[in-house]
């Protein structure tokens, strides 16, 4: 299991969360555009071989809901491959909504899930087996452009074959 560091702002630590995920739905919207609802992070402890001990609990699940929803990050979140943003988008963030047991430090049992829409690179690339996974970018405490600090905020994401936490179903496109 690997947690990579992304970058070390000065008041910001910033991380790269690699997960498995669980398609809960995949359905053509009227747009024709592929929309999936997957678990993205599920509570638990984890160390880390920099930040130490890692709680995710539904407390930090509802903070990152929360930022996204106030879009703190002031753009759109992209889901890409590898964490090369340069390749393009794979699926683009349509909500975030936290599952599971209430209360700082109660960790198993929650859960992070995000609906995408997928970009047809994307669903090619899980139908071809390409990606099985996805990793997470987050910040436990955001600094965005005009110097505040936000709290836990998530930043982007990533289809990868080197899942973080362990236990998560692979990524799946229902037929049709």
């Amino acid at each position: 299991m690997t947690l990579q560091l992304r970058e070390k702002f000065t008041e910001d630590e910033s991380i790269l969360l690699t997960a498995s995920v669980e398609t809960i739905a995949l359905e053509a919207g009227e747009d024709g555009g592929h929309r999936s609802e997957i678990q993205i992070m599920q509570g638990g402890t984890y160390e880390h071989p920099f930040h130490g001990m890692l709680l995710f609990d539904r407390t930090l699940f509802d903070r990152l809901a929360m930022n996204f929803s106030g879009n703190v990050v002031g753009r759109q979140l992209a889901m890409d491959s590898d964490h090369m943003w340069r390749q393009g988008a794979y699926g683009w963030f349509e909500s975030v909504r936290a599952m599971g047991e209430m209360g700082e430090g109660v960790a198993f049992g929650a859960q992070l899930f995000a609906t995408i829409r997928w970009t047809q690179k994307g669903v090619d690339a899980i139908q071809g087996e390409e990606y099985k996974y996805t990793s997470v970018e987050f910040s436990f405490n955001f600094k965005d452009q005009h110097g505040r600090l936000n709290g836990p905020t998530l930043l982007g994401a990533a289809l990868t074959n080197r899942p973080f936490i362990a236990g998560m179903r692979e990524v799946t496109l229902n037929a049709g």
